[in-house]
């Protein structure tokens, strides 16, 4: 009863993004306009930098760390690459997963292998694997040759939409 009380009482809210049925490259638009703005007053990219702190202070991932963002190119679906972005030293790989899509064979394996193809070094790339929940991880075939590798092992991230990027948004 007082919990059905309490709730009327709270005020109206709807995500607008899963109303408009947006699908995966929807928000990997979506999340690339966001990371991708830049303050002209300082030439900062400040959002992009308040989410590479998010991963590194929340993650426990220290490579990421080494990302220093300076120049960065923002790219969605080019090469089949959800979101890339990339920079001098550094390239992430965001393989977004909101709608419980399935890896197709061998997906991150040819995603890294685009990367190296665009003259990245294996250590400078980094890869986001973006479910809806923690429950998903990537599957093993997908990897490829790179599974347990220091890619897989080092700079590998899951991030939860629910769980990290939806709180960091909102918190940040």
């Amino acid at each position: 009863e007082i919990y059905r009380r309490e709730k009327k009482r709270l005020p109206y809210h709807i995500n607008i993004i899963d109303e408009l049925r947006a699908d995966e490259n929807a928000h990997s638009r979506i999340l690339a306009k966001f990371l991708m703005h830049r303050d002209f007053t300082n030439n900062e990219y400040d959002i992009l930098k308040s989410f590479m702190g998010f991963v590194v202070e929340n993650c426990n991932k220290k490579d990421f760390k080494n990302i220093e963002v300076q120049w960065p190119t923002f790219t969605v679906e080019k090469e089949r690459i959800d979101l890339w972005i990339k920079d001098r030293n550094y390239a992430i790989i965001f393989e977004n997963k909101v709608q419980n899509a399935g890896d197709q064979y061998k997906q991150l394996e040819r995603y890294i292998d685009t990367t190296k193809d665009y003259g990245f070094n294996e250590n400078d790339i980094y890869v986001l694997y973006l479910p809806p929940t923690y429950e998903k991880e990537p599957e093993q075939q997908s990897w490829g040759k790179y599974y347990n590798t220091d890619i897989y092992r080092k700079r590998y991230l899951n991030l939860s939409f629910r769980d990290d990027i939806l709180p960091w948004l909102k918190n940040s």
